[in-house]
């Protein structure tokens, strides 16, 4: 399940590029827009995050950077790197590492480096001046988060980060199986209402991304899932209908706050209600289909 965290400097690569922050904002919506965060394809047909995202464009955090990553190349002609990250206290799960997440870093130059980070809903980028090294202000759309909004029912919050720059004057050894080394620069995060929950983006190309955190992310996050965003008329993602298996069955929430349970001892309805939703192209079959599998997995029902 663990293996080492393979990284190395990205720095002898980096070459002037032209980058405004504008550019990563649109390639942040781009994302939201045409890409769904997702562990079906690890789970169902052993995909890694570059054909997932590449065949469905749905995937983990690994794969939705890679698709920020082939965008800004193709479009642009810009080279960017992924990078390893911690994650705030809050979204870990027991069995997980200390680095468990992927983002990716933009070089504008030698000094001047971009962060964008699409599985936690960025809205612009970070930005890490190794000259001046002071924090930085970045919004990210919290989809799973409900609240109130001019008397609709809807995902509206926008949460606050604030992100400060640094050097590692030694290595930091999270395990045996992950240290970043010495000298390198990273960009400590937190949510501005949550001061204390912090993680860290590290400026080093991780190798083997998912050799070193898909290896144990996918395992641990057993029970499958998607989450669909769409750009709302002030061009901000917001949820478009998240889906999770369980061991009855399972459970769909959308942009809304519905959500609706669904379980195996009401087979006619569930097949009803799941055969029409619209997830092409995130998944290879029909999930009905997945549904199936899924349950023969888990041994809850002889027959479907």
């Amino acid at each position: 399940m663990y293996n080492r965290l393979l990284t190395k400097s990205f720095y002898n690569k980096i070459k002037s590029q032209s980058i405004s922050e504008d550019i990563l904002i649109d390639a942040l919506e781009d994302c939201y827009k045409n890409c769904a965060f997702s562990t079906f394809m690890y789970i169902f047909h052993n995909y890694d995050s570059q054909e997932s995202i590449d065949k469905t464009n749905s995937a983990n955090c690994i794969g939705l950077s890679m698709y920020i990553e082939k965008y800004l190349y193709t479009r642009y002609n810009i080279i960017s790197f992924l990078i390893p990250a911690t994650i705030p206290n809050k979204y870990k799960s027991p069995g997980f590492l200390e680095i468990s997440h992927t983002a990716l870093a933009i070089p504008l130059n030698e000094n001047i480096i971009y962060i964008v980070d699409p599985a936690f809903y960025f809205l612009n980028p970070i930005k890490v001046d190794k000259n001046i090294m002071t924090c930085s202000t970045v919004f990210s759309k919290s989809i799973y988060k409900y609240e109130q909004s001019e008397n609709l029912k809807e995902y509206t919050t926008i949460d606050i980060i604030e992100s400060c720059p640094g050097i590692l004057h030694k290595d930091m050894e999270f395990n045996q199986y992950q240290t970043i080394s010495k000298d390198t620069y990273y960009a400590k995060s937190y949510y501005k209402d949550d001061i204390n929950d912090y993680w860290y983006y590290f400026l080093t190309e991780i190798i083997n991304p998912d050799q070193a955190i898909s290896s144990f992310f996918i395992p641990i996050k057993k029970y499958p899932f998607i989450v669909t965003t769409i750009i709302d008329n002030n061009g901000i993602c917001k949820m478009n209908i998240y889906i999770k298996f369980t061991d009855n069955g399972l459970n769909i929430k959308d942009g809304f706050d519905n959500t609706t349970s669904y379980d195996f001892s009401n087979i006619d309805l569930l097949k009803e209600k799941i055969k029409n939703l619209d997830l092409y192209p995130f998944l290879v079959n029909n999930i009905l289909d997945y549904l199936h599998t899924f349950k023969n997995r888990r041994l809850i029902l002889n027959s479907f």
